[in-house]
């Protein structure tokens, strides 16, 4: 927490009787804007999550140690660490924030009022209590009764009477009451019926756009039907076995920028396992550790179904053969090339259902996402 005098008196009513500014409560850290609206009036960002401002509060924006543009937090999520500001202010009409860039930021928390001063007057044990002077009780005396009707108002009470306590002040509400809620009805009532919508909800829309993928891991398992065409030799051997994987995003939002549909690029990596016995008449027999690395695409439909394509390269290692035809093995032992699509279909919390048809493999199995 650091004590400054910045410039959050600007958005809050500007300076109006005094060159001084207040001391304010604030707190400096680093934010990264990630995402920002059609409009460019709201930002998300991403900072550290013990360093996330409270929702509602103001923030400055600073480059080169000078304001660039001033934010409300209008939302903030603790687990990635982010939050979505609305602008408020900008300082240098001309320019933009820059996506991914790191920036310093600083926090209003509050004003820092000043104690208020000793009392120097000296106390007085016999000292009997005032009367209110604002008082509207009057004691007649009961000896000259009021023959003259009502007492003329005096000059407290018509000072009170003249006094408007609903009236917004600029230099006393500021600190509580941010916006004049009484001009700020009288402007919205005199608004025609008709008028166009402003902006604001078309802005807030980033902050109602649901992630149908956010996970950036997978790991799974299938029983499958393999195919051997090392060497790009097709219509060789092939059979049953196992296959594990995990993968991890690389990219999101590919090709798709809207709420729906939204798609994301994986990265894969597995091995298989299986068994192939007598596949040229001589009762040979050979068992294979096929590694694979492959590039997945994914087409997030809904939270439930999402259809797939992969494309990647496979190595045919032999673990162990016997009576091995030299042929065969030189033909079976290799690279090839994996093609093929299929599909995930959510069954609970992060646990789908996976299903692949290509040219290398037929199988389904369990994944878990996180």
């Amino acid at each position: 927490m650091v004590r400054q005098s910045l410039f959050f008196s600007l958005l809050l009513g500007g300076i109006s009787h005094s060159d001084v500014l207040p001391d304010i409560e604030a707190h400096q850290f680093k934010a990264i804007p990630v995402e920002k609206s059609q409009t460019g009036r709201v930002y998300r960002f991403r900072v550290d999550p013990v360093q996330l401002p409270k929702t509602g509060n103001i923030v400055l924006i600073e480059e080169d140690n000078k304001p660039t543009m001033a934010f409300r937090v209008l939302k903030t999520d603790i687990i990635p660490g982010e939050f979505i500001g609305r602008r408020v202010r900008r300082y240098d009409t001309s320019s933009e924030l820059k996506l991914n860039e790191s920036y310093q930021t600083v926090e209003k928390i509050a004003d820092l009022i000043a104690p208020p001063p000793p009392e120097n007057e000296v106390y007085d044990p016999n000292a009997k209590p005032l009367l209110d002077p604002s008082s509207s009780v009057t004691t007649a005396s009961p000896s000259q009764p009021d023959s003259s009707g009502p007492s003329a108002p005096t000059a407290d009470a018509t000072s009170k009477k003249a006094m408007n306590l609903n009236q917004y002040d600029d230099d006393l509400d500021s600190g509580t009451s941010p916006v004049n809620l009484k001009e700020k009805s009288t402007v919205e009532n005199a608004q025609a019926p008709d008028a166009p919508p402003t902006e604001i909800g078309k802005d807030l829309e980033v902050r109602e756009r649901s992630v149908l993928n956010p996970f950036n891991n997978m790991l799974g398992v299938s029983v499958v039907a393999l195919r051997n065409y090392s060497n790009f030799i097709f219509g060789s051997i092939g059979g049953g076995g196992f296959t594990a994987y995990y993968s991890n995003v690389v990219k999101r939002n590919v090709f798709f920028k809207k709420e729906y549909p939204q798609d994301s690029l994986y990265l894969e990596y597995a091995f298989s396992y299986y068994s192939v016995i007598n596949p040229s008449g001589n009762n040979d027999s050979y068992t294979f550790l096929p590694l694979r690395t492959e590039l997945r695409y994914d087409l997030h439909l809904s939270e439930t179904f999402t259809p797939l394509a992969y494309i990647g390269a496979q190595y045919n290692l032999i673990m162990q053969s016997q009576n091995a035809n030299a042929t065969l093995y030189n033909q079976i032992n290799g690279f090839q090339l994996n093609l093929g699509v299929g599909l995930l279909f959510n069954i609970g919390p992060q646990w789908y259902l996976r299903a692949d048809l290509g040219l290398d493999r037929l199988g389904i199995g369990l994944a878990v996402k996180w």
